[in-house]
């Protein structure tokens, strides 16, 4: 009994000093919200105990744990409580998210913002860190495949013009004024003056009744960003830097000189003349003997750069007490150009950029129920570059063939050939040796708000009202050099070169300035009001506005005339239980560009919308299909814009570039004067829209979700120029009227998947984007035949004959004579095997202009999509996107890609050229380039099917791995967050098309390039 009793106290007694033991351990960490940002107010609870306690303002905590077998809870209103087993670890840092609910979540709309389970348009929005990951200065880069509905392509690399061009929903207008309307912190801007780092939301309006209330401005869709405000905390400072490494995605391939010379004779004598170059000219090429007299440049490689870099430094202060609170953002961009240098000129030449951002963002309670915003933002850019544009730089380097002259002769003098406008047209010169630009802007962009509670005349109202000042300015200062140019012939006895000199050129340096200014005011005053009662929701907004932009351009004193616009807009908003929804919108706007009567017009919308999961019959399916809503919108919308920029357009324009003829035929004198211009229709308006959208969303185990959106849009009285009016008519100018339709359709989804697995956390997104358009009616004359009609195609349609295959040495008879059975081509009469056969479209028995059809589809893609995924484990974060487009295609027969268009003397040939063309000796069906003669071949060069090429492509847009250090390593240091990270941009793209990147704007392929990223980064948070 004795050992019983002492078994039983020694047991109590090492429980007691195992339980001493662990009643000491302190587990510290801090909590961060969805944006990784400290949450305060986190209730932080041992599980099963009364032991807890609260994060502080940083999102810091610490707690004493009663048992070694203690379990955390961590609860804050609005986001999901999550348990972590503390298994021994002493510091625990953890990211809470927002519940799989819609109460509190906030969507940005028009003037305004609503809860999302509320919302009832067609509303995309993307994550301010999504933008920031593809590209640090052009936030358009971002759009395509990341935000649905929004179709978008880059077109050039190059820096400072490196934006992709946009629309929401696809074009629907062949008229004027296709681009969305942007809207920053409530004031219509550009996306180029806001830094990524700036931007707290950014919402995509898509329907009626988000984008009727903008009125004659929402026909084209709505971008609305806002930037970031401070909030209520002590100040914290957040401090990113980042370099980069940048190369090109891909560079055209040229074939040597070499290659050149014996194709180029080989074309020659196919059709008939002579070899261009001697066998001497082409072994002393080979041979080296004499670089200067026998060159063999390529340009590209001579050129261009293998890497450009870019550095980024921002800086970003936010904080506040209740009553002030404010958010202050700096940056600076140094970015680099692909472009050699001459050393010994003193300019560079290359292209470069300096960008500085600045924000500061201020929030004032100046009584408990009147608020003031005071917001400014500046950016400022310099960009230096040479005296020539990069486009012209690269297509002359397409035009000089390799053999033509070298970079530089030997002896120092510049090379060139030629004379009057082409002397001097050597790539290297032009981009060292004419001197540079530096282009400078500045935007100022100002807004003062004032937000007073109105509850005293009744409770939910509010009143608000904001002026903006904007400034934008650009200068640009040129330096023009003229050098000395000379082109070699021979060498003397010396071995010196003989030269010819091409141009004296001159000593001095011309300098010469431009500048432009313009402004912008914008007035705005609304009435808000959202109540509750019982289960009625209530919402109304009433707003005017006006705004005014003038523009100072060069030396002209007094500008042009300022550009207005004023209006107003409503909106009406009711629920009922939270699960019916309706919503009705309109805007009543002005533009100058019509008559009195014509000037005003009246945009409704309206919008009903079922969350049919809140539903009691629905319950038993909730924990499956947790959200299920049915939203659709019906209204109208507005354009004004005219395909040539007019404005006054009710104003017959009498312009003093008129010219007259006085005399008999021969010997007649021509004396300047007035003419009549654009001729003045009173009764011209507007382009209307009728915008239609069906909406389902649907979330499913509370971890997926899907958003699918089928519209119909359809445009009319398209403000276009009349194109069947006679010459006779006595119009010098086609006058414009409202006559044009076009219709626009598709879908657009998004796809979203958010689930924590432990230590885990994956998150992944794709969308997809498919918009169709259809011109109605064009105002188009009558043609012969059917096919060549371009009313019910698409805008930008491309057309040509369509290609069967190439002829063979059957398809002639034993002179060389086509075939009678076959259509007979009219473009030339020198047919042969190896040229492209087409198909007799109209069956008239002839191959001509008239068989040409609508082939493929347009440079512009109808679908756009994009994917990717998220995973953070521990203290590593790892995410990967990819965006493609399709249904595009691209014409190619371009006089400068195609061989000897140009003739032999200009043009380079793409190395495809050297096994992938027809011969006699190699008479495949399947090459790309059919039979070749030394000048431009109006037969096989049209535009066709053959010329035709897929442009659709796949490419891995951003690749990203972070490590955040543990914060028991810096929490001591006051450091909340410390990330390094790589970012790879353009590294991986697929496409069936190989000459270039797939996504440049060319037909040749020679166009700054698209660039491929490595960025290397640190993360720094206080």
């Amino acid at each position: 009994m004795k050992r019983k009793h002492l078994c039983l106290l020694l047991l109590v007694f090492l429980s007691f000093m195992r339980l001493s033991a662990q009643e000491g351990t302190v587990v510290l960490g801090i909590v961060l919200d969805e944006a990784k940002e400290p949450m305060p107010g986190v209730t932080v609870a041992e599980k099963g105990t009364s032991n807890g306690t609260m994060t502080d303002l940083d999102g810091r905590y610490s707690i004493k744990l009663t048992s070694e077998d203690a379990v955390l809870v961590f609860r804050f209103l609005g986001y999901e409580t999550q348990e972590v087993k503390v298994g021994g670890k002493k510091d625990i840092n953890l990211q809470l998210n927002p519940v799989a609910t819609e109460l509190t979540e906030v969507v940005v709309v028009g003037y305004g913002a609503q809860k999302k389970a509320s919302v009832v348009g067609a509303i995309s929005a993307i994550k301010p860190e999504a933008i920031a990951r593809t590209s640090k200065t052009a936030i358009t880069q971002s759009l395509a495949g990341n935000v649905a509905g929004v179709i978008a392509v880059q077109r050039s690399g190059e820096v400072g013009n490196d934006h992709a061009d946009f629309w929401i929903r696809g074009i629907n207008t062949f008229a004027g004024g296709s681009n969305p309307l942007i809207i920053v912190d409530g004031v219509e801007r550009s996306f180029n003056s806001i830094d990524p780092q700036e931007i707290e939301s950014f919402s995509v309006l898509k329907d009626a009744s988000a984008t009727a209330i903008y009125g004659v401005r929402g026909a084209n869709g709505v971008i609305i960003i806002t930037t970031k405000k401070g909030k209520v905390s002590p100040p914290q400072i957040s401090f990113n830097i980042e370099k980069s490494f940048k190369a090109p995605t891909m560079l055209p391939k040229f074939v040597d000189a070499v290659d050149y010379m014996k194709i180029a004779n080989e074309a020659s004598l196919r059709t008939g003349h002579g070899e261009v170059f001697t066998p001497s000219r082409i072994n002393n090429t080979i041979d080296n003997v004499d670089p200067d007299l026998y060159p063999n440049v390529n340009w590209i490689d001579e050129l261009v750069k293998p890497m450009a870099h870019h550095q980024r430094v921002n800086l970003n202060i936010t904080g506040g007490a209740p009553k002030v609170r404010y958010f202050v953002s700096a940056s600076y961009h140094n970015e680099s150009g692909l472009f050699e240098t001459d050393t010994d000129r003193n300019w560079n030449s290359n292209i470069t950029q300096n960008q500085v951002n600045f924000r500061s963002n201020l929030d004032i309670n100046i009584t408990p129920t009147t608020t003031v915003g005071i917001y400014l933002g500046s950016q400022m850019r310099i960009k230096n570059s040479p005296n020539i544009s990069s486009d012209y730089a690269w297509n002359v380097m397409m035009e000089v063939p390799p053999y033509f002259i070298p970079k530089r002769y030997s002896d120092g003098r510049l090379a060139a050939y030629g004379a009057g406008s082409e002397k001097g047209l050597n790539p290297y010169n032009l981009l060292t040796q004419y001197g540079t630009q530096k282009y400078t802007t500045s935007d100022i962009n100002a807004t003062a708000n004032i937000v007073q509670k109105l509850d005293f005349v009744t409770k939910g109202l509010e009143g608000k009202l904001v002026y903006a000042y904007d400034v934008w300015t650009e200068h640009m200062y040129t330096q023009t050099y003229s050098p000395e140019l000379w082109y070699a012939t021979s060498r003397d006895a010396n071995n010196d070169l003989v030269a010819v000199q091409v141009d004296p050129g001159s000593p001095f340096l011309n300098k010469s300035v431009y500048s432009n200014m313009s402004y912008r005011t914008y007035l705005e005053g609304s009435l808000i009001y959202n109540r509750t009662f019982n289960d009625h929701q209530i919402g109304g907004l009433f707003l005017y506005s006006h705004s005014t932009k003038g523009v100072k351009e060069g030396s002209n004193e007094y500008g042009v005339i300022p550009y207005k616009y004023q209006g107003i807009a409503a909106r009406a908003t009711y629920g009922y239980k939270g699960r019916y929804l309706a919503e009705f919108n309109m805007g009543y706007n002005g533009s100058e560009n019509f008559a009195k009567g014509k000037r005003f017009g009246f945009f409704p919308a309206f919008a009903l919308g079922w969350i049919v999961s809140e539903e009691d019959f629905w319950q038993p399916l909730a924990k499956t299909v947790n959200k299920l809503k049915i939203r659709g919108s019906f209204g109208e919308v507005g354009n004004d814009q005219f395909s040539s920029g007019r404005r006054f357009a009710y104003i017959t324009e009498i312009r003093d570039d008129g010219g007259y003829d006085f005399g008999l035929p021969g010997s007649s004198n021509s004396f300047g004067g007035l003419m009549e211009g654009h001729f003045g229709f009173n009764n011209l308006t507007w382009e209307t829209e009728t915008k239609r959208d069906i909406g389902l969303e649907i979330g499913l185990f509370n971890m997926l979700e899907l958003n699918i959106d089928y519209f119909f849009n359809s445009r009319r009285d398209i403000l276009v120029s009349r194109r069947t009016i006679p010459g006779t008519a006595g119009f010098n100018e086609q006058p414009f009227v409202n006559y044009g339709k076009m219709q626009n359709k598709g879908v657009d989804l998004s796809l979203s998947f958010d689930k924590q697995f432990a230590d885990f956390r994956i998150s992944a997104r794709g969308t997809f984007t498919y918009a169709r358009n259809k011109m109605v009616e064009i105002d188009e004359p009558e043609v012969q035949f059917d096919n060549l009609y371009e009313t019910g195609h698409r805008f930008g349609q491309q057309y040509g004959l369509v290609a069967e295959r190439l002829y063979e040495a059957s398809d002639f008879d034993a002179n060389g004579n086509l075939l009678q059975q076959y259509a007979v081509p009219t473009f030339f009469s020198d047919l042969k095997p190896g040229d492209i056969k087409y198909v007799d479209i109209n069956g008239d028995g002839y191959i001509n202009d008239n068989d040409k059809t609508a082939i493929g589809y347009t440079e512009l893609p109808e679908i756009v999509y994009g994917f990717g995924v998220n995973v953070t484990y521990k203290n590593f974060d790892f995410g990967v996107r990819f965006q493609g487009v399709a249904n595009t295609t691209r014409m190619i027969n371009d006089d400068s890609f195609l061989p000897f268009a140009r003739t032999i003397q200009k043009g380079n040939l793409y190395e495809d050229v050297i096994f992938d063309r027809w011969t006699e000796k190699n008479p495949r069906q399947d090459v790309f380039f059919p039979r070749m003669r030394d000048y431009k071949d109006s037969h096989n060069y049209v535009n066709s099917t053959w010329w035709q090429k897929d442009m659709s492509f796949l490419r891995m847009k951003d690749i990203e791995l972070g490590y955040s250090l543990p914060l028991s390593l810096i929490q001591k240091r006051g450091i909340q967050k410390l990330r390094f990270y790589v970012l790879a941009n353009n590294i991986l793209t697929f496409s069936k098309f190989k000459l270039w990147d797939v996504e440049l704007g060319t037909n040749n392929g020679m166009k700054y390039p698209m660039m491929k990223n490595i960025n290397i980064g640190l993360e720094l948070t206080f």
